[in-house]
């Protein structure tokens, strides 16, 4: 294996364990606040091994990313994206936890309305 090749998969594993950790991070807030314990139970992690990981003291291993995703519902391979991008200022995550909590049938009308709204069918 060339030098450059070797640099360059380095140079993505280092992006990768950067990107997961921001994902396990992100995922936190969003669900649990501050909380490293409640976190920890729900992916089956201690609080003190939820802290290692977010110290860089200890790797998001391919098995635990999948473990989350599957845990949280989400697409796979969503841990290993740079999902940074996707934060919901306030309102729109009062807007979309709100939305979450009606029925169906409600949720349909409110997409109705905003696609009528906004112009998009």
């Amino acid at each position: 294996m060339s030098r450059g090749k070797l640099h360059l998969r380095v140079s993505t594993l280092a992006s990768l364990i950067d990107i997961r950790l921001s994902n396990f991070r992100i995922l936190r807030a969003v669900e649990f606040g501050t909380s490293q314990k409640m976190f920890g139970r729900a992916i089956g992690l201690s609080q003190s091994e939820v802290s290692l990981i977010e110290m860089k003291n200890k790797e998001i291993t391919p098995y635990l990313a999948r473990k989350i995703e599957k845990e949280f519902l989400l697409p796979p391979e969503w841990m290993d994206r740079d999902n940074a991008g996707l934060l919901l200022t306030a309102n729109e995550f009062d807007l979309v936890t709100s939305f979450k909590k009606v029925p169906s049938k409600i949720q349909q009308l409110l997409l109705n309305l905003v696609k009528e709204v906004t112009g998009k069918k």
